[in-house]
């Protein structure tokens, strides 16, 4: 349900047993000292803003089977250091994981076709990142204030997005979409492009 542990400041950790099918809305806001939680197969929605600043966070595992993550569920997760997301992710929400400023990597699985708006906004410690074959939308500001970022990379065989030492492309190198914040010294955009993004 939603809110159901919200505010729980003092609740250090939490096994959800198997009969429980989703997460509501908020279900744990603010529950700064909350350091791990046990979210089991039977789950097959967490809700938007489930882990909204839950500051203590330092990992989570996503089950098997689940298929996205809502816009602002691990906002402001300032510990998470970790994440493993399953195979069988397909999009990343809105600001889902944004201000996870202790996130240093994260593995997006081939699964994954859309990673919306701000999704790692203020990922501060995030240093590359790998954008998998099958992803067909990115929005351009999926990786605002990541400012340690240096690259963006690619996997081949992406029909629709390509990198350039460690720039983000389209795919036929006509549009320039996001160069990572920590990127130095010299770079060449190359002639086929004729259009740089927002």
């Amino acid at each position: 349900s939603g809110y159901a542990f919200s505010y729980c400041t003092s609740l250090y950790s939490i096994t959800i047993p198997n009969s429980v099918k989703s997460i509501g809305n908020y279900a744990f806001e603010y529950c700064s000292s909350l350091l791990s939680i046990t979210i089991p197969g039977s789950i097959s929605a967490i809700n938007g803003y489930a882990f909204w600043f839950c500051t203590s966070l330092t990992s989570i595992t996503i089950p098997s089977g689940y298929s996205f993550i809502n816009s602002y569920t691990f906002y402001g997760c300032s510990s998470l250091t970790s994440i493993t997301l399953p195979s069988s992710i397909t999009s990343i929400g809105a600001n889902a994981f944004s201000q996870c400023s202790s996130l240093v990597s994260i593995t997006i699985p081939t699964s994954v076709t859309f990673i919306d708006n701000f999704a790692f906004r203020g990922c501060t410690s995030l240093v590359s990142i790998t954008i998998p074959s099958n992803v067909k939308s990115i929005r351009w500001t999926a990786f605002d204030g990541c400012t340690s970022l240096t690259s963006i990379n690619v996997e081949a065989g992406n029909p629709n997005y390509t990198s350039l030492d460690g720039v983000l492309y389209d795919k036929n190198l006509t549009q320039a979409i996001r160069c990572p914040a920590k990127k130095t010294g010299m770079l060449v955009i190359p002639i086929s492009v004729t259009s740089i993004g927002s």
